[in-house]
């Protein structure tokens, strides 16, 4: 499971810190690393790479999208539009825990 706090100032979803436990499951694209920002109040749209065909699950804020990798291990999920505030943390896990 990769893991990400986030923090949602008034303008902006801010990626705060960044750990990692078992990153072969699931690795999350290049821009959801620390001090990374997000336009708050709009969908989250997050990417990444897991085994081929693995159900791919991203969580944050309470919220949670669903997925499943392609045959080329590529996958997306969009989240639900976050208001300001956090921290929260950004939780991507792939196949069953």
């Amino acid at each position: 499971m990769t893991r990400l706090l986030l923090g949602l100032s008034a303008s902006a979803l801010i990626l705060a810190t960044a750990s990692t436990s078992s990153a072969a499951d699931v690795t999350l694209g290049a821009p959801f690393q620390d001090h990374a920002v997000l336009q708050r109040d709009a969908p989250i749209t997050v990417w990444g790479t897991a085994a081929s065909g693995a159900p791919v699950t991203v969580t944050v804020g309470g919220q949670t999208a669903t997925t499943h990798a392609d045959a080329t291990g590529r996958w997306t999920a969009t989240l639900p539009a976050l208001p300001a505030g956090g921290p929260h943390t950004l939780e991507a896990s792939a196949g069953p825990e």
